[in-house]
């Protein structure tokens, strides 16, 4: 008699929609040794729902397990659920396996109807055609903070589960072993690769790939960083007022050309002069990087990306983490405004020379109609209240202590 199958949802943990999308994820075993064939499906409603394989990090453990992911629009779901109660059923080649029950929290199911998210499809023009068509590289995003990089990462996820593209779901880039046992248990190359430390993700591949970065108007990412972690890492962030951020060592390592040098395992000392700096991290960017988007130019950088990826169409993005109240450069003391002119002086020169080199690609390529009609509808979209992107931001932070939680519970249990 064939062993039933058992199912594990890790997230959401509680099983509860708080936002417009939400990733679900989780395990299936035992699963048969012809598994990486397609057979895994799911359905809400009587409607057919985007469900993908990928590597999970329980299979270090038990090779039978099986990840599974996919997006949860809630706006498309709430028809299923008149009460807030939402069920799943997951299939194996035609037969039931478990019905993941979730619910909608009365937050998700308000932002769904008030700020639905735009769902369609944008066509991106091509490249001119080359006479040898390469191969579409794996494009590789290691994210500063604070410049956009969660809803660039969130939209990227988004186009990957619909046209089935793999992925690494579990962030296992960021992490060297964790990352060698996902591509000895999954060998398929992966489209995207996201985190903020997945610089060198991609080194063994033995396949194309391309580096990608955003960088943002530097005084603006820098108190945004304070605001951000403030509320999402309050234990590693010991800063209450921006002044005393600002004149900590701490802020100096957040810039943009510090982290950017950081990501490529180059360690800054926080006194070398600005122009020294940027030259540093300005000669990373051109050696290492494909791509220099900038967050002030979001559009235009989706588009440039999915050119450098082959991706002829994309979906519409939106503001992920965008953390309420944040500090006015205005607002600060005169001392303050000083120590932040000088901690961003480098970040403000590769930001200038990123932004001009990125209008003078744009200006080359063929967007014209379709880039203007993307960004007219990226410009429409209904910002979410602060209130809204609080919850968000301490639903994040809810997560993340999650799984740091599941880490040391697995570390106590392999001992």
């Amino acid at each position: 008699m064939r062993e039933a199958m058992r199912v594990v949802v890790d997230r959401p943990a509680d099983r509860l929609l708080v936002d417009r999308a939400e990733l679900l994820t989780g395990w299936i075993e035992p699963l048969a040794a012809d598994a990486r064939e397609p057979g895994l499906t799911a359905t809400c409603g009587g409607r057919e729902l985007a469900v993908r394989r990928c590597w999970h990090p329980e299979a270090r453990r038990r090779p039978q397990v099986a990840g599974f992911w996919s997006m949860l629009m809630v706006q498309e779901l709430l028809p299923a659920a008149p009460r807030g109660d939402l069920a799943i059923d997951l299939w194996w080649r035609g037969a039931h396996v478990e019905t993941v029950c979730l619910r909608i929290s009365p937050v998700a199911a308000h932002l769904a109807r008030a700020h639905p998210l735009n769902l369609g499809d944008y066509r991106v023009p091509p490249l001119r055609a080359a006479p040898t068509p390469a191969p579409a590289p794996t494009l590789v995003f290691p994210g500063l903070g604070a410049t956009g990089g969660a809803s660039l990462n969130q939209l990227l996820r988004w186009k990957m589960l619909r046209d089935d593209r793999p992925l690494p779901v579990y962030f296992e880039a960021n992490d060297p072993a964790l990352w060698a046992c996902a591509r000895a248990g999954d060998p398929s190359i992966p489209s995207w690769i996201d985190g903020h430390a997945c610089y060198a993700a991609a080194d063994d591949l033995g396949a194309p790939f391309a580096r990608v970065t955003l960088l943002r108007e530097p005084a603006a990412r820098l108190l945004s960083i304070f605001n951000y972690n403030t509320l999402v890492h309050p234990y590693d962030f010991p800063f209450r007022t921006v002044e005393a951020f600002l004149a900590s060592d701490a802020a100096a390592r957040c810039t943009q050309a510090a982290s950017l040098l950081r990501c490529a395992g180059i360690d800054v000392d926080p006194t070398v002069a600005a122009d020294e700096l940027s030259a540093q991290a300005g000669e990373e960017l051109r050696r290492h990087y494909a791509l220099v988007g900038v967050t002030e130019l979001f559009e235009e950088t989706i588009f440039l990306l999915c050119q450098l990826g082959g991706y002829d169409t994309i979906g519409m993005w939106w503001k992920v983490l965008s953390a309420p109240g944040r500090p006015s450069a205005a607002g600060l003391s005169v001392e303050a405004r000083r120590r932040l002119e000088e901690l961003i002086a480098a970040d403000r020169r590769l930001y200038d020379d990123a932004r001009r080199a990125l209008v003078e690609l744009v200006a080359t390529h063929a967007f014209a109609g379709p880039l203007a009609h993307y960004r007219a509808d990226a410009a429409a979209q209904s910002e979410l209240p602060d209130v809204y992107k609080l919850v968000e931001c301490l639903r994040w932070r809810q997560i993340l202590v999650d799984a740091e939680l599941r880490a040391v519970r697995a570390a106590r249990e392999s001992r």
